[in-house]
């Protein structure tokens, strides 16, 4: 293999502004596939007396939920011990399970993509090309904990948000898993290569 081929420069630019590209394709089809059916009779049996959050906040919610991150209610206490719970909108009585392949196949694709667009030819280059993902996608999984992160005034009050180490599940493993996933199968594509045409033509 050549040198050059060995010092293939790390993709960092492409890979950053493809896990943005991941997260906020994987919002919008989560957004799609949630408001088609009656999404308010789903969350009203899921948070119980909690007020329902804005709509982007509520989508959000089942975006963290598409990664295995459940929503941590915490009701206002009133004069009594009120404990928190955690509620999983995906699955079982949630919403259809299909969501759980949003954010595995936005982000497959994603590490495809910057492998492809660098050309990796090697396992470990296709790699280092998918992890560059890894860091677009966890600033915008950070910003949607701030963003859906509800506070209610009216009764019961109290908070809800994703799960605090969901950040780090779904803004760090879950891009470094399958990103790194579609970046390798291109790599491993690539390390096969198109037929020799010299020795087609030789034979």
């Amino acid at each position: 293999m050549s040198r050059t081929a060995l010092s293939r420069p790390v993709p960092v630019f492409a890979g950053l502004v493809r896990g943005h590209v991941a997260w906020v394709v994987g919002y919008l089809l989560t957004f799609v596939l949630t408001w088609s059916g009656d999404h308010e009779t789903t969350f009203a049996s899921a948070l119980g007396d909690a007020p329902l959050p804005e709509l982007y906040q509520a989508v959000g919610w089942v975006f963290y939920s598409a990664h295995g991150v459940g929503v941590v209610v915490e009701p206002a206490t009133r004069g009594g011990s009120v404990s928190s719970f955690t509620v999983t909108l995906v699955g079982s009585d949630g919403f259809t399970p299909a969501l759980y392949a949003v954010p595995a196949v936005c982000l497959l694709v994603a590490g495809a993509l910057v492998a492809h667009r660098t050309g990796v030819e090697r396992v470990r280059e296709g790699l280092a090309a998918g992890l560059t993902v890894v860091p677009g996608y966890f600033v915008l999984a950070v910003a949607g904990k701030l963003a859906t992160t509800a506070a209610w005034s009216m009764r019961p009050g109290g908070t809800a948000s994703p799960a605090a180490v969901g950040v780090l599940v779904a803004g760090v493993l879950y891009p470094a898993v399958f990103s790194g996933c579609g970046a390798v199968i291109v790599g491993i594509l690539g390390r096969r290569g198109p037929p020799d045409r010299s020795s087609a033509r030789s034979a």
